[in-house]
């Protein structure tokens, strides 16, 4: 990639000389869609082999907010928006096959949950108490292509412990914890 290049332009104003980038070359983020939201985002992913993607968040009620949008012709539109008990901290589809797109998400109760986008966190068919307090972080592994193994759920707590999952399981299969 070449290097920016500067050039030397007048004001037309008062005259003075001053360097000014070119930055055609250079790599540029453009907004494409502005939308408000009615709740408070932490997280966004996209959902696998698809134009759509899930935002997590919180709304004023402190009720959770897993939200679907679509990606078309300059908008955004929610296309399917799920209510949780506790706001939606963190997930992952990093633990779903590709084809079934299971989100995996922490809360602020401390659960760890893994849903079909299709049905929503009311019908999971993976819930576990994962941590005292809010669940931070939630990433997973596995379960996307047949040679990496069983699948696996991370999680990181605001109780200072990290721990990993086996959705095959209702407990922690590994505890990382403060001393």
């Amino acid at each position: 990639r070449p290097a920016p290049s500067f050039r030397f332009q007048r004001c037309a104003a008062d005259g003075t000389v001053g360097m000014a980038m070119d930055t055609t070359e250079a790599p540029q983020i453009i907004e494409h869609v502005t939308k408000n939201l009615d709740y408070t985002p932490y997280e966004t992913k996209w959902i696998p082999l698809s134009p759509r993607l899930v935002v997590l968040g919180v709304a004023p009620s402190n009720r959770g907010v897993i939200a679907v949008h679509g990606m078309s012709g300059g908008a955004a539109p929610e296309l399917r928006r799920f209510d949780h008990k506790h706001g939606v901290r963190s997930g992952t589809f990093g633990a779903s096959r590709l084809e079934d797109r299971e989100l995996a998400f922490g809360d602020f109760g401390g659960r760890l949950s893994v849903c079909d986008l299709e049905r929503g966190p009311a019908d999971a068919p993976y819930s576990v108490q994962a941590h005292d307090g809010v669940v931070n972080a939630v990433d997973g592994f596995g379960g996307s292509t047949v040679s990496c193994g069983a699948p696996e759920l991370a999680t990181a707590g605001r109780d200072g412990c990290v721990r990993i999952w086996d959705p095959r399981c209702d407990a922690a299969v590994a505890s990382l914890e403060p001393a």
